[in-house]
Formats: structure tokens, sequence, C-alpha cells
């Protein structure tokens, strides 16, 4: 058992983190009251330190790394956490990441991804039918000779699985005379 310097309690020693500079290795602050007073702290001075992160982006990038490589099983358990609560972004972001990997433009975002389908009713831009993917209507990564498109509002449709899948990298109009039998 040992004695919490800020609130006066005592209590036993895994409620304390370890400190080496101390004779009994431990911090003189419980858990609970350092967690407290850092986030008092960062009520208090909130500005200032968002302010000093801003200008050194470089410092938190490190300390980030260093905590990952630290414990790469928490981080591990927390992404998937969050891959689970968050499937839209994780689509959104796997769409970004493979349209900047291919040299695109990617400033769509999930509202406008959202609106679009709106606007469609969620059907499929060439059948019509029942839409279940996002297609760019002029490929991220053309076949050779073509142009190659970009990751943008003005670039994606709603489109069926089977749509999706014969268009694959075709060229738009190539795709839209294949299905109207020209």
């Amino acid at each position: 058992m040992k004695l919490c310097r800020r609130c006066g309690e005592t209590k036993p020693f895994e409620l304390f983190s370890n400190n080496k500079t101390n004779n009994d290795g431990l911090q003189s602050w419980c858990k609970e009251c350092v967690n407290e007073y850092t986030k008092d702290y960062y009520q208090k001075n909130r500005t200032r330190i968002l302010a000093r992160q801003k200008a050194n982006p470089e410092v938190g990038r490190k300390s980030a790394e260093i905590w990952r490589n630290t414990h790469p099983d928490l981080y591990r358990e927390r992404i998937e956490a969050w891959r689970e609560a968050n499937p839209e972004k994780k689509r959104e972001y796997a769409e970004r990441r493979r349209a900047l990997l291919s040299g695109a433009n990617a400033t769509l975002t999930s509202k406008e991804w959202a609106d679009i389908w709106v606007e469609f009713d969620g059907k499929c831009f060439w059948c019509g039918d029942i839409a279940t993917e996002m297609e760019h209507i002029v490929p991220l990564q053309p076949r050779p000779g073509g142009l190659a498109g970009h990751h943008v509002k003005g670039n994606v449709v709603p489109s069926c699985a089977p749509c999706n899948d014969k268009k694959h990298n075709k060229d738009p109009l190539l795709f839209l005379f294949e299905q109207r039998g020209f």
C-alpha cells in the first residue's frame, strides 16, 4: 500500500505508475490523480498545446511512432475496434489510398458520396438496377493508352456489382456502347 501525495488516500501499488527516480520505484501520485491533473492541465492550456503541436508536427509523429512500437498489440486492438465502429470511414480511407497510389487526386468525401447516392436514388448509373458499389466513370487505372480518372465527386457514380465488374477499367463510352449493343 502507498499514500498518494495528491489525494491523501492509501492505495495498492498497482494503482501507481512506475518512476525509477523515486526510492520505491513508483510515482508519488496515483494514476487517477495523474489523469485528473492531465485533463485539467489540457483544458486550461488547450490553445497553447494545440499551437505547439501544429508548429512541431514531427514531435507528435515521433512520439506516436514510439508508442506504436512499444505497444503493438494494444495498437492493433485499437485499430481493429475503430475499423469495426467506423466501416464507412474505413472504406473512404481505403478508396482514397487506392486513388493516391495510382497517382490520382482524391478529394471525394463521405458527404459527397452520400449526396451522389441520393441523387441516383441508389440505382446503378449504367443499367438502373439496385446499386451496391462505387464506380469510377473514368477508371483510376485505365488500360494502356487510356486516360486516368480521379477519385472526385464528378467521377464517381453508384453501380451494381455486375456492371462494375464488366466495366472494370474500360473507357466509359466503350462500355456504354457495349451495354447498349452497338
